[in-house]
């Protein structure tokens, strides 16, 4: 309709991509589920299996935290040097490499009788692990259309993180090194379902042409780019602090902290993980957004049958980023209101979400701007 443009069929907005690709997805997601798992897997078993490698009470900590560092540590160099190889041999290669890596690690960690082997195949574990996640989710990103890369990673990042939940269940019921041998089953198993992924197209169109492809050092070649590939590290900072301290050694920060009863390290990762999955979004799928892109004439019809297409409508919100007082909003009120007379009677309300009456459009600083931003998107979806 002119001048009015709202979300198109779903199936039509589905259909920018071919089944290969959403095959990717899946086989992408699978693959983020079985690394979550190999990687969640040390939170879990950390102390049933070091007390089954003889080790005192006081070398439990010193001893897991050993471990975490170098499975991070191989995680670390290993996204590094799979980045490379990704960028100059392909996607593909990485993907087959690493998981082959990773799996035969984890499956070898179910036999280990020391602590100085332990070490080694967790970071060995974690060098593989690290280039999976990262071939994975670029073959994702640079296979699907633009509209919906965000819609498939974030699949891929849901049915991932559940890996968690699995890492629990298997460490709960059967004993940890066999808990290990079913991470690198999985891995394998995995090795064989990629068989049928093909490589990216952005990748192949890209092999012939003289570009550089794999330096290292061309992420810190401008300040624009260093500025966001640390602002990137930044966010992710805290959320791995929680997992991966706060959670992982939650049985050793209760004591300190006079928790009573028996806190269980698995079981608090099983709890967070699942509050990950489960965590509500801010649009729960009861909001539907219509965007107006014509003042003049004023689209009255084609905005009435937009909303007839909602017999559940409870409200209507007018949202912009202008001031009340500038923008669009007193143009198109009393316009609205007449449009939507009926539904008043109807219980439907209609408001206004922006920023209030100002003398100047802009608010002079920039964090100022960003916490009225974060504002408005908020009272949309209140």
């Amino acid at each position: 309709m002119k001048g009015i443009k709202h979300p198109p069929h779903f199936s039509a907005y589905f259909s920018g991509a071919s089944k290969n690709a959403w095959l990717l997805v899946l086989v992408a997601a699978l693959g983020y589920f079985v690394d979550i798992y190999d990687l969640i897997l040390f939170s879990v078993v950390r102390v049933k299996s070091l007390r089954s490698l003889w080790l005192d009470e006081q070398s439990l900590l010193p001893a897991g935290v050993m471990l975490l560092n170098l499975q991070m540590i191989g995680m670390l160099l290993g996204g590094v040097f799979f980045g490379v190889l990704g960028d100059r041999l392909g996607r593909l290669s990485v993907l087959f490499g690493s998981i082959l890596l990773y799996s035969v690690a984890n499956f070898a960690n179910g036999f280990v009788n020391d602590i100085t082997w332990y070490g080694v195949l967790r970071f060995i574990a974690g060098f593989g692990l690290a280039g999976e996640l990262g071939a994975g989710i670029t073959l994702v990103s640079e296979t699907l259309p633009k509209h919906l890369r965000g819609i498939g990673t974030t699949v891929v990042a849901t049915v991932g993180v559940s890996g968690a939940l699995l890492a629990w269940f298997v460490a709960s019921h059967f004993d940890w090194r066999n808990a290990y041998i079913v991470g690198g089953a999985m891995g394998m198993a995995l090795l064989f379902l990629r068989i049928g992924v093909v490589e990216s197209e952005l990748f192949t169109g890209l092999s012939s042409k003289a570009v550089s492809r794999g330096n290292f050092f061309h992420l810190f070649s401008s300040w624009s780019r260093v500025r966001r590939f640390v602002g990137c590290v930044l966010v992710g900072m805290p959320i791995w602090y929680t997992v991966g301290i706060l959670v992982t050694l939650s049985p050793e920060f209760s004591k300190e902290l006079g928790v009573s009863g028996v806190i269980d390290g698995g079981s608090a990762v099983f709890y967070c993980y699942g509050g990950l999955i489960l965590g509500k979004n801010q649009n729960d799928g009861s909001t539907a957004l219509i965007r107006v892109e014509q003042l003049y004439p004023f689209p009255a019809e084609q905005i009435a049958q937009a909303v007839k297409a909602y017999p559940n409508l409870k409200q209507i919100i007018w949202a912009q980023e202008e001031p009340k007082n500038m923008g669009a909003y007193t143009f198109v009120a009393p316009r609205l209101q007449e449009i939507f007379m009926d539904l008043a009677g109807k219980g439907v309300s209609f408001r206004y979400v922006g920023r209030t009456d100002r003398a100047s459009p802009a608010a002079g600083s920039p964090k100022v701007h960003a916490l009225e931003q974060a504002e408005i998107i908020k009272g949309c979806f209140k």
